[in-house]
């Protein structure tokens, strides 16, 4: 008999045992009409896919060798932790513009590359894209700027 990834398989159990539940409670919300879409379509969508994630993570751990180590990073979870923590402490103070551009910074940080000349660029892009998606988009109330006082 081989050897059973046991890493694999556990988080496999993990998506299906969060995703069942979800796929349960979403299909009951589902519209009585098959051609309409009740408010759990996309919840419902959503969680059989992660099931089916999660059936596919079981099956690979079958198949897979069981890895020797496992090597865990935790600079990248480390870095989007703190970018989602900084965009909540931000956004009420400074907008919607330099907080994005922060935050894309802070995220970098989880990259080996780190921050470069790039990564500043793409911290502007993604501060306008924001705005212009967010607020004149979409029409939420957020400024683009302030300067808390």
């Amino acid at each position: 008999m081989r050897p059973i990834n046991k890493p694999n398989l556990l988080g496999g159990l993990i998506v299906i045992g969060i995703s069942l539940p979800f796929a349960l409670e979403a299909g009951q919300l589902l519209a009585d009409d098959p051609g309409l879409t009740g408010p759990g379509a996309f919840p419902a969508a959503v969680a059989v896919v992660s099931v089916m994630i999660g059936l596919v993570l079981c099956g690979l751990s079958l198949r897979n060798r069981v890895p020797s180590r496992i090597k865990a990073s935790y600079r990248a979870p480390a870095a989007v932790l703190a970018a989602v923590i900084s965009f909540t402490l931000m956004i009420k103070s400074f907008g919607m513009m330099p907080t994005l551009f922060v935050v894309t910074l802070i995220a970098a940080f989880g990259s080996r590359q780190g921050v470069s000349k790039r990564t500043v660029w793409l911290a502007m892009f993604m501060a306008v894209f924001g705005w212009l998606v967010f607020s004149v988009g979409l029409g939420m109330t957020i400024p683009a700027a302030r300067i808390p006082l």
